[in-house]
């Protein structure tokens, strides 16, 4: 009878270990109490995560009954709380403050666009020899330098060579980011959300207008991200295993340029070809410079 209590109890232990619980949230704006749309959750105990609805909800399943999270959105300050995992229909309200400029530092300048000419520096307008599709949560920051150390240069738009072959419509958030000591991306430059929805068949090259950001083009050059958010309908976001768009990669860098992460984690260099190993190592995917995602930059200059 003993050695049955035993084996009954480690029975309980190890399906214990196994359940899932349901966790629900709401993200608000800490100022002006609405719900925060796209805000990236990131479970920190099973390095998993999700979107925001709308209006600010959302809701996983994790594996433990309690678990740091990781709520960060642009324009917010990024916040880490402690939810319990419960099987009921209690909703953890989570509160983010804003990050506010202090207007004096701030310098407002009205550009006239006519002074400036324009260029475009990067890998969106080369010969994409791949297309990847991505899956939620999934971003990739590739680099694209100041080559000729401009220091008067405005980033106007982000370009992106993108193809969809499905009609659903898909987002996707695009970052900019300064570059840290040790050459990996580091400060966001965008001060908010730059969400971008696509709905038909496409097979081009996309201009994204950023000009009333009015970022000057760094010296040391600007990591350029895209994020894939998923499949978006009914105001919602679906997280599919894979998702579009598909970006194009090109070959024309012997540099590896790229990092990637998932759900805002750490970043990692990255090397695409990891995702063919099935093929052989005589094929010429293998025998060409390093993949980095067609992305670019058009600046205007004085």
């Amino acid at each position: 009878m003993r050695f049955i209590l035993f084996f009954f109890f480690l029975f309980i232990l190890n399906v214990n270990s196994y359940s899932q619980f349901h966790i629900k949230f709401v993200v608000i704006d800490s100022l002006s109490k609405t719900g925060i749309p796209f805000a990236t959750i990131q479970n920190l105990n099973e390095q998993s995560g999700t979107y925001t609805k709308n209006d600010g909800t959302g809701s996983f399943e994790v594996n433990k009954t309690e678990n740091n999270i990781k709520v960060s959105c642009l324009g917010y300050q990024t916040k880490i709380v402690s939810l319990k995992s419960t099987n009921t229909n209690s909703v953890d309200t989570i509160l983010l403050i804003p990050q506010i400029e202090d207007l004096n530092q701030v310098t407002v300048v009205n550009l006239n666009w006519n002074d400036y000419k324009e260029k475009n520096i990067g890998f969106a307008n080369k010969k994409s020899n791949l297309h990847i599709v991505g899956y939620p949560g999934q971003e990739f920051a590739v680099y694209i330098p100041n080559e000729k150390k401009m220091t008067n240069a405005i980033i106007y738009e982000i370009q992106c060579k993108l193809k969809c072959i499905k009609v659903d419509s898909v987002a996707f958030r695009l970052h900019l980011y300064s570059i840290a000591s040790d050459t990996t991306p580091e400060i966001e430059l965008l001060d908010s959300n730059f969400i971008q929805i696509i709905g038909n068949q496409v097979n081009d090259i996309f201009a994204f207008n950023i000009s009333s950001y009015k970022i000057q083009l760094p010296m040391n050059g600007v990591y350029v991200g895209f994020e894939w958010l998923g499949k978006y309908t009914n105001n919602t976001i679906v997280q599919e295993k894979a998702t579009e768009p598909m970006i194009g990669f090109n070959f024309k860098s012997s540099k590896q340029l790229t990092y990637e992460r998932i759900f805002s984690g750490k970043w990692k260099k990255s090397d695409v070809r990891k995702l063919f190993s099935n093929l052989p190592e005589s094929s010429p995917i293998f025998n060409k410079n390093i993949p980095n995602p067609s992305i670019g930059l058009k600046i205007k200059y004085k």
